[in-house]
């Protein structure tokens, strides 16, 4: 539409009319940012019928509903315009956008959250366990997950005046599609469209935020903040896994209870007089901790650690 004046004339002007002036305007598709990505996927599809209105007038099926007077497009723009819209309005694309929109969706606050430089990176990783746990339960739940997604697909297929979503035919034999035995169209496209994309997910957060790095990430206890705001007990028992991973880096264990009771005790104390370090790479540098050793040793750990590549390529897929 951006690349002829005439067609973004026409869109903008349907997107003004009383039953759509709500709706948000059309963004380009980011190469790099998940968020943005799934942004430009979600505004598509809640302007999936003005782009339909618009195709139909460009191509010549309809006449323009914003304007009295009708425009007259090239042949070119004809053609590509009916070829957009078959497209379009084909059933396994409507199905496929849906779906990935309503999987996708739980993504997006984490995916914010780990690309920002300040965030509490502790916070973050429970949030992708709670992330992980909800797509797990769509996925065992996937008969009401889809029935869903399904009934917003039929939505949205009405709203473009398609009567039925259907599925494509099946062969007895067949190698560059999906063709799963099906009683019903929504059982084809739950078979071959939504438990692959919830797997792959599934799949894909358990790789990149593995066991190891969650254990890891635990150190991130020992920032003089989170200490302060925790039990001496209790922040034993959140580092206690992490101790146990990295115990033979570490000099004295039988040692580590004592010196993070200690330590903790030391910020409290200086917090009311003075400002306490905010972050481990402030921290590790004060001079108390040069008679904390085995702590001193975690916070290395915890620092030579790679959380996220986000921070540098901007981009959750990093």
């Amino acid at each position: 539409m951006k690349n002829s004046p005439k067609r973004e004339n026409l869109l903008n002007r349907i997107f003004k009319m009383p039953d759509v002036n709500r709706m948000k305007a059309l963004t380009g598709i980011c190469l790099t940012r998940w968020t943005e990505r799934l942004v430009s996927f979600t505004r598509f599809l809640e302007t999936f019928k003005v782009i339909c209105i618009s195709l139909e007038v460009i191509g010549g099926l309809a006449e323009d509903p914003s304007s009295d007077s009708d425009e007259n497009f090239d042949l070119s723009s004809k053609s590509k315009a009916r070829i957009l819209l078959v497209s379009l309005k084909n059933s396994e694309f409507i199905v496929g956008m849906v779906t990935l929109c309503h999987i996708m969706k739980p993504l997006m606050p984490v995916t914010t959250i780990l690309q920002g430089r300040n965030e509490d990176i502790i916070h973050a990783y429970q949030s992708i366990s709670a992330l992980v746990n909800e797509f797990k339960d769509m996925r065992s739940e996937i008969d009401i997950t889809f029935n869903n997604i399904w009934s917003s697909a039929l939505q949205k297929a009405s709203d473009v005046e398609i009567e039925e979503l259907t599925a494509p035919r099946s062969t007895g034999r067949q190698t560059l599609r999906n063709n799963p035995p099906h009683a019903s169209a929504e059982e084809y496209y739950r078979i071959s469209v939504g438990i692959p994309i919830l797997d792959s997910i599934i799949s894909e957060l358990d790789s990149r935020f593995t066991t190891a790095n969650k254990i890891a990430v635990k150190l991130l206890y020992l920032t003089p903040p989170v200490m302060m705001k925790m039990e001496r007990n209790d922040l034993y028992e959140e580092l206690r896994e992490s101790i146990d991973f990295f115990k033979e880096d570490i000099e004295d264990v039988d040692a580590l209870k004592f010196e993070i009771g200690a330590l903790q005790s030391h910020w409290k104390r200086k917090s009311t007089t003075d400002e306490i370090p905010r972050s481990l790479q402030d921290a590790i540098q004060d001079k108390i901790l040069g008679i904390f050793p085995n702590v001193r040793r975690l916070m290395q750990l915890a620092l030579t650690l790679p959380v996220t590549s986000n921070e540098a390529e901007r981009s959750f897929s990093g």
